[in-house]
């Protein structure tokens, strides 16, 4: 029989037991703390290697989905496509849950390969990822730009589904129903970003686009003023504003009001595009004519002319505003050739109507596609042609024709990408 230990002796290892465990709960921390700053800095040491140093890693380290992701990255700065894609591709199969790395090489793969080779890479991350909500946004914003708007609707809407507490992905949604024109469905999308996010001056600007383009002026006007008030560096939502405040003067002193918002939208150039830039001068053109100041309206609407994207609605054409004013001033030859500008825009804006049309109802038709980049390329507007060439090439057959075609266009328009 065993002597039973005295109370001493029952604290005595009972201290030790508890000493013993506390040196192993130290030791296991340390081992983490240690495993987690070796990671850190050899993760450091990847981020700041170069090219050459990569590709010498990744020869020894060809397991580590970490080094071909570095290499990718380093590839891609330094314009060397296939290398990136390549390496993308080895981290993608080591790390099939990586989101970031996906997301970058369907970015990647837009630049290199085109838009198909993107939207492939995206919806097999989405396939086995089906509640992934920024890789339907990416997918989303990739059928926005190829001017596949539906599907980007479809892709968006089923984002908002997934994480209904994103303010982005509710922005997205609006944003796509607004190039679609469903103003309603913008409207209620980003009256639900606002309620998520109150303070993002985006959503207000852009609810009142949408109360603009419905044609309900005082409720544009309230959304652009508190746009300007979040974001009073913005000289966009200063347009806006002025624009929708001259659509409802019936004063002077209104006149004054919508003129002074677009003074200070002109105070704000860096901060504006050459569309909003446009329709400032424009639209302090249409300001003083309204007050039949024909002379101080003349500088103003030439600025327009000079700048007018092909892409500018007719409806608001600096030709247009400007044959008035040469009539006004007894200019009659100057007006007729204005008027035959104008005219002319208003023939190309049919034909654009046309084929958007017929391409809503068929977006799988190549050709129609195709005679849109063409219409589009021949009056300069370059984007859209770039935009339309994308879309076609979702389809085409013989995509290596398409492909030639939009590459020329590119090459020799650098910006129209």
């Amino acid at each position: 029989m065993h002597e039973i230990c005295s109370a001493p002796c029952q604290r005595f290892l009972h201290q030790r037991s508890r000493l013993l465990l506390l040196t192993l709960l130290l030791l296991s921390a340390s081992l983490v703390l240690y495993r987690i700053a070796a990671s850190r800095r050899a993760e450091y040491v990847l981020r700041h290697a170069s090219l050459s140093e990569l590709q010498a890693v990744a020869a020894r380290d060809a397991d580590n989905p970490r080094v071909f992701y570095y290499l990718g990255l380093r590839a891609q700065e330094a314009g060397q496509g296939p290398l990136a894609m390549s390496a993308f591709l080895r981290a993608a199969t080591l790390a099939p849950d990586d989101e970031k790395l996906w997301l970058i090489w369907s970015q990647t793969a837009f630049s290199v390969q085109g838009s198909q080779a993107a939207r492939d890479i995206l919806l097999t991350f989405i396939k086995v990822h089906p509640k992934n909500v920024l890789a339907h946004m990416q997918l989303a914003k990739l059928m926005e730009q190829e001017g596949s708007l539906s599907d980007a609707y479809e892709v968006a809407q089923r984002a908002t589904k997934l994480e209904p507490q994103s303010a982005a992905a509710w922005q997205l949604l609006g944003k796509v129903a607004l190039e679609q024109h469903n103003s309603g469905q913008a409207e209620s999308a980003f009256r639900r970003a606002i309620a998520l996010r109150p303070q993002d001056s985006f959503s207000h600007a852009s609810l009142g686009d949408a109360f603009f383009l419905m044609s309900r002026y005082p409720e544009a006007a309230a959304a652009y003023h508190e746009a300007v008030r979040l974001a009073p560096h913005m000289g966009t939502a200063y347009m806006a504003l002025g624009q929708t405040l001259l659509k409802m003067a019936s004063s002077p002193e209104e006149i004054e009001a919508a003129r002074a918002n677009l003074q200070q939208a002109l105070a704000r150039l860096a901060t504006m595009q050459q569309t909003g830039l446009y329709y400032t001068y424009l639209c302090l053109g249409q300001s003083y004519a309204r007050q039949s100041r024909w002379k101080e309206a003349l500088p103003w609407l030439k600025q327009a002319e000079a700048i007018q994207a092909p892409s500018a609605d007719s409806n608001n054409d600096a030709h247009f505003e400007l044959a008035q004013v040469y009539r006004a001033l007894h200019d009659s030859a100057n007006a007729a050739r204005e008027m035959a500008l104008h005219q002319k825009l208003v023939a190309y804006f049919l034909q654009v109507r046309a084929l958007t049309s017929r391409l809503s109802a068929y977006p799988n038709d190549t050709q129609a596609s195709l005679r849109l980049a063409r219409l589009f390329a021949s009056h300069q507007d370059y984007p859209q042609a770039d935009k339309a060439y994308r879309s076609a090439l979702a389809y085409a057959a013989d995509k290596q024709a398409v492909r030639q075609e939009r590459d020329a266009l590119v090459g020799r328009h650098p910006g129209a990408r």
